[in-house]
Order: C-alpha cells, then sequence, then structure tokens
C-alpha cells in the first residue's frame, strides 16, 4: 500500500508539472495584449511599457515561466492586477465558498445516486426500475443552470423554504451560509446522482450474475443479503472511479451556478479574471482546479485499491 501511495504522488507532481506548463502557454499564446485590455484602447504608450514591466510581460518567455513557477513553490502567488491584493487571499476567500460547494453536492450526488441505482437494479424489470431509469435520464438531462432556476422558482418564490442567492458569510450565522448553499449543490447533484444511479445499477446486476453470489445463494443466503454482502461492496469499485471522472465537470459546473446563486466563489472569479485579462488570478486558478482534479482522483484511485487489493497486482503485472 506504500508502494501505491508513493507511486501515486509522484504520478500527481509530474502531472501537476505537465499541467503547469501547458497552462502558462495556452494563457499566453492568447490573442490581444493583456497591457491594452486593462488600461483601454487609449492608453499611453508609456503606460503600456511600464504595466509589460509590472507584468513581466517584456522578459522571455522561459523566464517568466520560472519566476511563476518559483513563486508557486514558495507560495508567492503573485497580486491581482484588477483587485490589487494577494492572489493567495483572493483564492482563500472564494474557496471557503467553492470547497464546501463541491463537498456538499459530491456527498449529496453520491447519498442520491447509489441507494437509487441498487434500489433499481433490486427491482430489475418491474415499473419501480423503469420509472427510477427515466427520472434518472431526466434529471441528467437537465443543465445545472437551468435546475438551478428551477429550483429558485420552486423553493425560494413558490415555498419560501430556502434563499434564492446570495451568500451571508459563515461568520454572522454558519446555518444560514449552509442554507445558501444547499439550492446550489442541489442544481449541481441532480445530474450528477442520476449518472452514478445508471452505473450503480448497471454495476450492481453485472455483479449479481457473478458466480460468487450465485454460490452464496445456493448456499442458502437470502437475496437482500447476497445483494449488499457480495454485490454492491463489489458494484462499488467502477462507481468510485466514476466519481472521480465526474469530479472535474463538478468544478466546471460551479462557474456557471455560482453566476445563477450570486454566490462569489471560485467559478465567478474565474470568469471576472478572464474577463480583466488578470493574467496571474487566471493561471493560479487553473493550475488550483488541476491540482484538485489531480489529488481527487489519486483519493479515488487509493479508495478503489483499499476496496480491491487486486488492482495493484494487476497493475504491477
Amino acid at each position: 500500500m506504500i508502494r501505491a501511495v508513493g507511486a501515486r504522488l509522484g504520478g500527481m507532481a509530474l502531472t501537476l508539472l505537465l499541467g503547469s506548463v501547458i497552462v502558462f502557454l495556452l494563457l499566453n499564446a492568447l490573442p490581444g495584449d493583456p497591457a491594452l485590455v486593462m488600461l483601454g484602447l487609449d492608453a499611453t504608450p508609456d503606460a503600456v511599457v511600464r504595466l509589460h514591466h509590472q507584468l513581466g510581460l517584456d522578459l522571455p518567455l522561459p523566464l517568466r515561466y520560472l519566476r511563476w513557477a518559483g513563486g508557486l513553490l514558495t507560495l508567492h502567488l503573485g497580486t491581482s492586477l484588477t483587485y490589487a491584493v494577494p492572489v493567495s487571499q483572493l483564492l482563500a476567500d472564494r474557496l471557503r465558498i467553492t470547497l464546501p460547494l463541491a463537498g456538499i453536492t459530491l456527498l449529496l450526488s453520491v447519498a442520491i445516486g447509489l441507494p437509487v441505482g441498487v434500489a433499481a437494479a433490486a427491482r430489475q424489470g418491474r415499473v419501480s426500475d423503469t420509472a427510477i431509469m427515466v427520472a434518472a435520464q431526466l434529471f441528467k438531462a437537465i443543465p445545472d443552470f437551468w435546475g438551478g432556476v428551477l429550483l429558485i422558482l420552486l423553493f425560494a418564490l413558490v415555498l419560501h423554504w430556502l434563499p434564492s442567492g446570495g451568500f451571508p458569510g459563515w461568520e454572522p450565522s454558519p446555518l444560514a451560509a449552509l442554507r445558501a448553499l444547499v439550492l446550489p449543490a442541489l442544481a449541481l447533484a441532480l445530474p450528477q446522482a442520476a449518472i452514478l444511479a445508471r452505473f450503480m445499477r448497471s454495476a450492481t446486476l453485472g455483479a449479481l450474475s457473478e458466480d460468487f453470489v450465485r454460490t452464496a445463494r445456493a448456499k442458502g443466503l437470502g437475496t437482500q443479503a447476497a445483494l449488499w454482502r457480495h454485490a454492491v461492496p463489489n458494484a462499488l469499485v467502477p462507481v468510485i472511479t466514476l466519481v472521480g471522472i465526474q469530479f472535474p465537470l463538478l468544478l466546471t459546473g460551479t462557474i456557471i451556478v455560482e453566476t445563477v446563486f450570486d454566490l462569489p466563489g471560485l467559478g465567478r472569479l474565474v470568469l471576472e479574471a478572464i474577463d480583466q485579462r488578470d493574467l496571474p488570478v487566471v493561471q493560479d486558478i487553473v493550475l488550483l482546479l488541476v491540482g484538485l482534479v489531480v489529488l481527487v482522483n489519486v483519493a479515488v484511485d487509493l479508495a478503489a485499491l483499499r476496496l480491491d487489493p487486486r488492482l495493484g497486482g494487476e497493475r504491477r503485472a
């Protein structure tokens, strides 16, 4: 297990290195002059030159990358050109909203999708199984932003149970802050839960047809006991892998959903930074998102290895 953790951490470091190079090259290959975008078309040549020097745009490309990468390693992320504050402070403030939102969304999608998928597999061919799959297909087809609008109409404007948007902050009332995240988390979680439910149903049905389940049934084990003791644990391995694949979709979904619900999170900050061509902020946020995706995939890989140690042996072979 220690070797597996070390191998995956090494792969994570290499992925982050390659990701940083790609992010830097792509952002610097964008057309247009960031200094002109920030200063406007009426900017004087002297002002443009000064801003080029401030941004480091007058340096060779490899040197600019090394300066940026060195700042990342020492946690000096630079200063936002739009907000005139350290980028690390901006990220810390916005992550206080986006990370809880992503965590709640992930928990909701798993808590809804896995039991629903198992229930559908246990009722294969019945009316309830068909109804569950039709509902899953419907929720999967609804875009995040449109689902958010529907949830606002129902729970905020009609029932008055939850706020329609905004974020009151964690300090005045943590409960009010959690209530503000419920609807955006649901808007993000329902499509992901629908995908998980369909995948969990297929994985559970596949496990139920395996020889070890038939052997357990032949020895007198009941249907429900065989389902939960043998089929579901074996079906979880590919489903956990799917959760890792869904995480990047969840992060990209927060960009739109945070705008719909007026949440000042990381997604909103990305849009604002791109609009203002705030390169230090954009570069750091994109690489942070890459790091989060890689970290979650490593955690998912280790969880799958924990559930089925045979995976480590197969990969070594």
